[in-house]
């Protein structure tokens, strides 16, 4: 979730896993089978300008989300797990009113691929338990007009699998701590393609965005506390800037790059 007006410089995410093995998946009953990361189930949502194409539902786990650009703007997806008694349309009105801390009421927040640019696609790697989800882009259109409030929002049921799996996420190439209001960075980010881990560590929801001007950057579209994705991450040459467009509830629904939560990273 973001208010920033204008449209952010495009970026695409992922994000890897532990030092330490996890064990990421809805075990249910049965014994889980391990699998790679290519044999992740797969959910794939199309983006068009102002619309997402999207499975009505789909079994969860550990599961890798892709957005599909199909649009002529940059585009994200958040997923957003519904608390029940609550509907899109209760989701719509607190957006409108700009109201954080009655959206956060509602909802919790499972991340999904950041802004894409037109044309490309990005994969990020997160647990979906099962539930009703609403389907959100946060980025904001040349009118200083948020997408979601021009219509980009989707439904989604997801439901507990079949054949629960198991995934051990291999160890990351670097690993992004969300706090209040930072970011702490640690491993080493060089030119080419990363697994990258993700998680919040902080007490309210945070976003991790990687801008690198004309330059595909990337990043996870805002997690709860305690949630953890990983995203696919290409990097080029040169320096780019690391933020957090989420309004705090805890703080007069201020940014949180309001608050500090900015930093930047170089890669040679």
């Amino acid at each position: 979730m973001a208010w920033k007006d204008g449209n952010p410089a495009t970026l695409i995410r992922r994000w890897t896993s532990a030092t330490a093995l996890v064990t990421a998946a809805l075990v249910l009953g049965s014994c889980a089978r391990s699998v790679s990361i290519e044999d992740l189930p797969e959910i794939v949502i199309t983006a068009n300008d102002y619309l997402f194409n999207a499975p009505q539902s789909a079994e969860g786990g550990m599961v890798r989300v892709t957005l599909d650009n199909q649009g002529e703007e940059a585009h994200q997806v958040e997923l957003v797990r519904v608390v029940e008694g609550f509907g899109p349309d209760d989701i719509l009105a607190a957006i409108q009113d700009r109201d954080a801390s009655a959206i956060n009421a509602m909802v919790s927040y499972h991340g999904g691929p950041n802004e894409v640019p037109p044309g490309s696609s990005s994969t990020v790697i997160t647990e979906l338990e099962p539930g009703s989800y609403v389907l959100l882009c946060f980025v904001a259109g040349p009118n200083g007009e948020l997408h979601v409030l021009q219509g980009m929002i989707g439904s989604m049921e997801i439901t507990a699998p079949e054949n629960p799996q198991t995934w051990e996420p291999p160890d990351p190439d670097f690993e992004v701590s969300l706090q209040d209001y930072r970011f702490e960075l640690t491993g080493e980010t060089d030119e080419g393609m990363h697994l990258v881990r993700v998680r919040n560590d902080g007490t309210e929801p945070h976003e991790l965005r990687i801008v690198g001007g004309d330059r595909a950057g990337g990043g996870s579209s805002t997690i709860s506390p305690g949630i953890e994705t990983w995203v696919e991450l290409t990097l080029e040459p040169g320096r780019y800037s690391v933020v957090c467009h989420v309004p705090s509830d805890q703080q007069d629904d201020r940014l949180h790059t309001e608050l500090g939560m900015s930093t930047s990273i170089t890669v040679p």
